[in-house]
C-alpha cells in the first residue's frame, strides 16, 4: 500500500491537505502528516524568558504541543483523518524531515514549492534524499480529475516512468498528455563534434515515436514537443493552450551526483511553472 508523507507548510496547509486526500483516493494510500517546529524559535524564546534544562525542554514540548493542536483543527475543518496520524517534531527542518523520511519510508512526498529553513532551499533536499516520488505544490491544489498532464525529459533518458505513470492516470481520467523532449547541446561538442548532436536527435526522435505509440495503444492521445535545450529551458518555452493538471519529471533513486543534479533540476523547473510537478523516482500504483 502507497504511504503518503505530506510535510507541512503554514502558508499551503490548505492545498496540502487538498493534494493529500487527492492522492490517499487515487492510491488507495495511507497518510501521514508531519509538521516540524524550527529550533530557532524554541531557542529564541528560551533566550528570551532566560530558562535552561528542564524548562528549557518543557518550553520544546509546549510548542509541540501547540503545533499539534493547529494540526488537529486544520484536519478536523478539513474533515479528514490520516490513517497514519500527525508527527511533530522540533528542530532543524531538513534534519527532522530526513528523520521522518527514514523511519515512515514514504512512496509519496507530498511537499511546497516554498518550503525554507532560514537561506536553505529545503524542497532540493528533500528532492535529493528521499527515495520516493515527491509532488510538489507551486500554487493553491485544484483537486480535479486530472485531464491533461505535462511530461518533460531529456533525450538521454533511460527511465520512463513518468511517462507511463501520466499515462496510466490519463487512462483513468480520459484526458491527455503532452510529451517534451529537450536535446540538450554542448557548444564544444556541436562545433567540434556535430555528429554527435544529430545522433541525439535521432534518439530523441525515436524516444517520441515509441513512447506516443504507446501511448495511443493505451486509448491516451499524445502531443510531442522536441526542442534543444535543458527540461526546465524548453518546458518554460512550450507553448501550450491550456494549463496542465500536473507536470511530470523522471527521477532518479539512486545515490551521489545524480541525485543533486535532479535535485538542482527539478528545483529549477518549479520556479517556472505554475502547475504541480510530480518527480517520479518508483512506480506509482493507482487504487
Amino acid at each position: 500500500m502507497t504511504r503518503i508523507l505530506a510535510i507541512d507548510d503554514p502558508r499551503m496547509s490548505d492545498s496540502l491537505l487538498s493534494a493529500v486526500r487527492h492522492w490517499c483516493d487515487l492510491t488507495g494510500g495511507t497518510a501521514r502528516i508531519l509538521s516540524v517546529v524550527d529550533e530557532s524559535v524554541v531557542r529564541d524564546t528560551t533566550r528570551a524568558i532566560g530558562v535552561i534544562g528542564k524548562v528549557s525542554s518543557a518550553v520544546k514540548e509546549d510548542f509541540i504541543k501547540e503545533k499539534e493542536k493547529v494540526i488537529t483543527a486544520l484536519l478536523f475543518n478539513a474533515g479528514f483523518e490520516p490513517e497514519d496520524g500527525i508527527s511533530v517534531r522540533a528542530g532543524n527542518l531538513l534534519e527532522e524531515i530526513r528523520r521522518e523520511i527514514d523511519s515512515y519510508k514514504p512512496d509519496l512526498v507530498i511537499t511546497t514549492s516554498r518550503l525554507r529553513g532560514g537561506v536553505i532551499n529545503v524542497t532540493e533536499g528533500v528532492l535529493e534524499y528521499t527515495k520516493g516520488n515527491v509532488l510538489i505544490l507551486i500554487a493553491p491544489y485544484r483537486r480535479n480529475n486530472i485531464k491533461y498532464a505535462l511530461v518533460a525529459m531529456d533525450s538521454d533518458a533511460q527511465d520512463h516512468r513518468a511517462f507511463h505513470t501520466a499515462v496510466s492516470l490519463l487512462r483513468r481520467f480520459g484526458g491527455r498528455v503532452h510529451l517534451v523532449v529537450a536535446v540538450e547541446v554542448n557548444e564544444q561538442i556541436l562545433i567540434n563534434a556535430p555528429e554527435i548532436i544529430e545522433g541525439k536527435y535521432e534518439k530523441a526522435k525515436r524516444l517520441i515515436t515509441d513512447l506516443a505509440e504507446a501511448g495511443l495503444k493505451k486509448g491516451v492521445p499524445v502531443t510531442t514537443t522536441l526542442r534543444e535545450g535543458t527540461i526546465t529551458e524548453v518546458v518554460s518555452r512550450v507553448d501550450i493552450n491550456t494549463q496542465p493538471d500536473l507536470i511530470l519529471i523522471g527521477g532518479d533513486s539512486g545515490t551521489g551526483i545524480s541525485r543533486l543534479i535532479m535535485g538542482s533540476e527539478a528545483g529549477s523547473l518549479v520556479r517556472k511553472v505554475h502547475a504541480p510537478v510530480l518527480v517520479c523516482k518508483k512506480d506509482i500504483e493507482l487504487g
